[in-house]
């Protein structure tokens, strides 16, 4: 049975409030009862995005697992009121369906990154995971040419691009389940370093990528911004209450 998970209403967008486990509980059971799955894990960045394009926050809006992909998320909603009980970074969700998909024989399909890249993760995730299933890959640098034949296909093309593929193309799509992830490939062909456990577990995975990577300095800034945005809300909504209770 699917149950409704939840939900943390965020400045742009609506957020499931799921742990890993649970996230990976609801994307079988939908799959179980016939349901395509669309799953999405904004930022805050992405959702810094939705707050000023009306457009994309209902693009987020119409997936069917949001998963909160950043400690500016986790933070947003703690300043709400409305905490979450943890991120969910959207390559450990996917790492973590990589493992399920091998265990029960479901087959993926890897699209996105440069030229290369797909395949390298490709290759890298089928000597990882036994028995993993991979039907094809393509780069994003081009229109998908063929239809992904797999259970999951992992969109990997950076937002809001993979956000604006998946909704056009989700209905002709024969894949159970459709997850945008960003830069999983990069991580996954071995191009790009995630942070030690320790930075990620105490919500620092932020200041590794811009140590490694200091031209990420103008994104990171949307992180302030969203918050500050958080705050702006949070003043108008107690402004509200204290009018009705007056």
């Amino acid at each position: 049975m699917i149950q409704s998970p939840e939900k943390a209403v965020l400045p742009g967008v609506t957020v499931d409030n799921l742990d890993r486990t649970g996230a990976l509980r609801l994307t079988f059971s939908r799959r179980k009862a016939g349901k395509q799955t669309l799953v999405v894990t904004p930022n805050a960045e992405i959702a810094y995005r939705a707050t000023r394009d009306a457009a994309f926050a209902a693009l987020l809006s119409e997936a069917d697992l949001v998963l909160p992909d950043g400690q500016g998320v986790v933070l947003a909603s703690r300043l709400l009121g409305t905490p979450l009980k943890t991120k969910v970074a959207g390559i450990d969700y996917g790492e973590a369906l990589l493992l399920l998909c091998a265990r029960h024989g479901l087959s993926v399909f890897f699209y996105g990154g440069k030229p290369g890249i797909a395949e390298a993760a490709a290759e890298n995730m089928a000597a990882r995971f036994p028995g993993l299933k991979i039907t094809g890959t393509a780069d994003g640098y081009r229109p998908l040419s063929v239809t992904p034949e797999a259970d999951v296909l992992f969109v990997c093309l950076g937002s809001p691009k993979q956000e604006e593929w998946a909704a056009e193309h989700r209905a002709s799509l024969p894949c159970s389940v459709i997850a945008c992830l960003g830069g999983s490939l990069d991580v996954w062909a071995g191009k790009t370093e995630r942070a030690p456990l320790f930075m990620r577990e105490a919500g620092l995975e932020w200041l590794f990528r811009l140590i490694k990577e200091p031209s990420r300095l103008p994104r990171m800034l949307s992180i302030p911004g969203y918050l500050l945005c958080t705050l702006k809300t949070k003043v108008k909504r107690d402004r509200k209450d204290r009018v009705r209770s007056e």
